[in-house]
């Protein structure tokens, strides 16, 4: 019989919320994959965000080699989101149908626009609205049938948490009814599923657990019934990244231009933080998801009228309704820009969410040959990243007198290949509890979050089982990076790895006396085409995507 391999990607997923649930025998699925296989800890990248985990994942390579390192590309003078076409290698897909080996890919992020693989993708995150998202196209009215209608997105509109909930268990049973129904009546070798859910529940529900375990039971329900449906198939459970409680805010453009790295001014045409500000300052889960559009609408509209807090507080108190600024909540204050802040480029020498999202907690440093409004000859840079890794390294909690930064990496530390110049020049682990925000008005570096709010963590999920995996197996050391899985997928279906894959073949899951232990690890040089340079996403669509993006809390 041939082998099988099902991936179940659970975005965000962490052992901090599975481990008590399989405590109490509530995740059917996964406990029974623990039981016949290997449980171990899965590294992320650094950063461990969306993207580049998945693409590391899908091509068993460190970022310096596929080219991604964010949600956002820096090209030809701009920020712009990347596609799937910006990855520089081969994913598991491809490879697999270069030798004959069928694949089924559904909403794994960055795989638009499609690609013509030995079998079926369904497109996921970063994909516009009313674009093809089904190759081969054929096979649209299959998916919508089994679906009920198949979605991508949740609705980032609705009035309430029930709402939103209920939404996003929809859009979940949609992609898994057209998964099974996929599974079952088509031929393949590979199967591909992610949840993106996981990690939206926990950005937006992370004090509320309960809400969050319900969800984790709920998509457990499909490993159970794909170990009942395929009790052959090796079945593998991960996540591109792990979760943690972000207790405290570092406000790191405040720091930037405090220690004369960066330079801001009043006026121009700059974007408000509201989304950024509310998110961070609001103990009113999934606020920014539900009532976004108007947001949006006011923001702009105050700034069309030069309106901003100063003005708005001068006003209240100069006919008489002081009351006013102690009284309005934060997240209204936030609502209007502070002031009317942007990035005085001629005068800056770094910048971070100018050029990557939060998460990424990258900085790069404003090279005249590398960005349009650069300020920096290329003999200051060394000094200038010395400077900023020795004064951000020295940086104190004052409530708690310890440092904030565990480490700070530089790219050649962290990432190797023919991208790596288009790599973030730092990045920044923080401590465990800290993250950063992307807000210029702070009053000091830290504060302390009044609601607790869930952020990224790099130790994500492994659980594997299956014909030749060890069974009832714990892997203690967390030495298992999330780009080695592709590698050791190839190898246990006897398919060559690329030559330029960085990931090893995970020998240690496998039985001692198995043909999949005992054979030769092939290796094969494949050639990989340069990135498209166009056309891109169009503008228009750009903005939809960043706007869902924001709305989740990526950006």
């Amino acid at each position: 019989m041939q082998s099988k391999v099902i991936v179940i990607g659970l975005d965000g997923a962490t052992f901090k919320i599975i481990e008590p649930l399989l405590a109490q025998n509530a995740l059917p699925g996964i406990g029974k994959l623990v039981k016949n296989g290997t449980k171990a800890t899965l590294l992320s990248t650094i950063p461990p965000a969306t993207i580049p985990a998945w693409p590391s994942f899908m091509t068993g390579m460190n970022p310096g080699k596929h080219g991604v390192f964010d949600f956002f590309k820096y090209d030809k003078g701009r920020n712009r989101i990347i596609t799937g076409d910006d990855i520089c290698a081969k994913t598991i897909w491809e490879v697999l149908s270069d030798f004959g080996k069928r694949s089924i890919v559904m909403n794994v992020p960055a795989t638009y626009p499609l690609k013509k693989i030995n079998g079926i993708i369904v497109s996921g995150l970063l994909t516009p609205e009313g674009e093809e998202f089904i190759s081969p196209p054929a096979e649209r009215e299959f998916i919508d049938s089994a679906a009920d209608g198949y979605r991508i997105n949740e609705n980032i509109c609705l009035l309430s948490d029930k709402e939103i909930l209920s939404d996003l268990y929809l859009v979940t049973q949609k992609q898994r009814k057209a998964f099974l129904a996929l599974l079952q009546q088509k031929e393949w070798d590979f199967a591909m599923i992610m949840f993106r859910g996981t990690d939206v529940v926990q950005h937006l529900f992370w004090e509320q657990q309960e809400i969050i375990k319900q969800f984790y039971r709920f998509v457990d329900s499909t490993a159970e019934e794909l170990i009942d449906i395929f009790p052959d198939a090796m079945i593998v459970v991960i996540s591109d990244h792990g979760f943690q409680s972000q207790e405290k805010d570092f406000h790191i453009n405040k720091w930037l231009v405090d220690n004369g790295f960066m330079s801001i001014k009043r006026g121009g045409k700059d974007k408000l933080q509201i989304y950024q500000e509310i998110e961070k300052l609001s103990g009113r889960k999934g606020f920014i998801l539900r009532t976004m559009p108007r947001l949006q609408c006011l923001g702009k509209f105050c700034r069309c009228l030069g309106i901003n807090r100063d003005k708005i507080e001068n006003f209240l108190s100069g006919i008489g309704i002081k009351w006013a600024k102690m009284n309005i909540p934060d997240w209204i204050r936030r609502l209007v820009a502070s002031k009317d802040y942007q990035i005085d480029w001629s005068h800056t020498k770094a910048a971070t969410s100018q050029f990557w999202t939060p998460e990424s907690k990258a900085i790069s440093i404003n090279v005249k040959e590398k960005f349009m409004q650069g300020t920096v000859e290329s003999h200051e840079y060394e000094n200038i990243r010395k400077k900023i890794l020795e004064q951000l390294c020295r940086l104190e909690d004052p409530e708690t007198n310890k440092p904030i930064v565990k480490k700070i990496w530089l790219k050649e530390e962290l990432y190797w290949g023919p991208c790596l110049e288009e790599a973030p020049d730092m990045i920044l682990e923080l401590q465990n509890g800290y993250n950063i925000t992307d807000i210029f008005t702070a009053e000091s570096y830290v504060s302390k979050r009044k609601n607790l709010k869930g952020c990224h963590h790099r130790e994500g999920i492994l659980v594997i089982a299956g014909k030749d995996i060890k069974k009832e197996q714990i892997l203690a050391e967390k030495n298992i990076l999330l780009w080695d899985l592709a590698p050791t997928i190839l190898h246990y279906l006897n398919i060559p790895i690329p030559q330029d894959c960085d990931g090893r073949v995970l020998l240690e899951l496998f039985d001692e006396n198995s043909d999949v232990k005992k054979r030769k690890i092939q290796k094969i040089q494949m050639n990989v085409s340069k990135p498209k340079q166009g056309p891109y996403i169009s503008k228009a669509q750009q903005e939809q995507i960043k706007e869902r993006l924001r709305a989740l809390g990526y950006i």
